[in-house]
């Protein structure tokens, strides 16, 4: 089995989810691309996934307007920022708009050579990183040269990803049935995970953690200081108290 390490079969999968409405095949989906990651990057496909760089509560906004990826599509594609933004009035998606406008782009790299999905991860988290004086100008030449390194499907996904629109929609119950199904599988084992879930706000940690060892590890996830528990935890854990202290106040 080929192991998933080109951010374009990660492409290929989101092309496929983002056209299925059933949440069985959805889950089907998202248990084949688990299956072929290697261990060391299975938290990063899964924040990927849900269209993030990270848990929750880290997760770095990446500060683009549309007027940079604008900017972006035209340094790449040799049309101006009127064309585009034309194109961008027409379709209302610049990830699609990136799709078609560079359908037929050749690669202006020296070398051909794939965007793997970790220089794709490390390469988004230093725009979310960069600040201060002259950063639109360093993120610029950060999306360009993401952009000049993908095929238009990959360019289509990464403009999603960076503007935080990738709408695949995969609910998080259908991503921990997806985790718990390709290193448990079974779907039972969810209710673990999603405890665990509830007390992380991590499923990138899970996977990995579940990847590399076993349910017990991840049973042995608790509440930890400075991570914050999902709020539906929280809205449970007052629903108990309450209930508590009126079967206290019985006696």
């Amino acid at each position: 089995m080929n192991s998933v390490v080109n951010f374009l079969e990660l492409a290929e999968t989101f092309a496929i989810m983002e056209k299925t409405t059933s949440r069985l095949e959805l889950t089907e989906h998202l248990v084949s691309i688990l299956k072929k990651t290697p261990v060391d990057i299975i938290d990063k496909i899964i924040y990927l996934i849900q269209g993030k760089l990270g848990p929750d509560y880290e997760s770095s906004d990446l500060g683009i307007a549309d007027k940079l990826i604008i900017k972006s599509l035209s340094l790449v594609s040799g049309h101006s920022p009127t064309y585009i933004q034309n194109k961008y009035s027409d379709v209302g998606d610049l990830g699609e708009v990136a799709y078609n406008i560079l359908t037929n782009k050749i690669q202006t790299t020296l070398i051909d050579q794939h965007l793997t999905i970790e220089y794709l991860f490390e390469t988004l988290l230093k725009i979310a990183n960069t600040s201060g004086t002259g950063s639109l100008d360093v993120k610029l030449r950060f999306i360009v040269s993401l952009l000049n390194n993908s095929s238009n499907l990959e360019a289509k996904f990464i403009v999603k990803l960076i503007l935080g629109n990738l709408r695949l929609g995969i609910a998080n119950f259908t991503l921990l049935d997806a985790i718990s199904l390709t290193f448990t599988g079974e779907k039972k084992n969810r209710r673990i995970l999603e405890k665990a879930y509830n007390v992380s706000s991590d499923l990138g940690k899970i996977a990995l953690i579940l990847s590399k060892g076993s349910i017990e590890d991840i049973q042995s996830i608790s509440i930890s200081l400075f991570i914050p528990i999902r709020p539906m935890l929280a809205e449970e854990y007052q629903i108990h108290r309450r209930l508590w202290k009126k079967l206290m106040a019985m006696h």
